[in-house]
């Protein structure tokens, strides 16, 4: 989706687990075709290795992303 220029995101919270890092992203904004108002929220895990980001992946659900990240959901 390509958004208008008033999209916004912003962490919510983030969680250190180790080289494991769940960070809740909550988004807002206007699509730039639609017009249409979005808004939601996504939990990204960050996977590090050696101080850098391994991969990132995101999820809607919390208890998925803790069980990527291999914590109990």
């Amino acid at each position: 989706m390509a958004w208008a220029d008033d999209f916004t995101s912003q962490a919510e919270s983030i969680r250190e687990y180790g080289d494991v890092v769940i960070a809740l992203i909550r988004f807002k904004g206007h699509s730039k075709a639609s017009g249409i108002e979005v808004s939601g929220g996504v939990f990204q895990v960050f996977r590090f290795r050696e101080g850098k980001i391994k991969r990132i992946e995101d999820f809607t659900d919390r208890a998925e992303a803790l069980k990527a990240a291999g914590l109990e959901g």
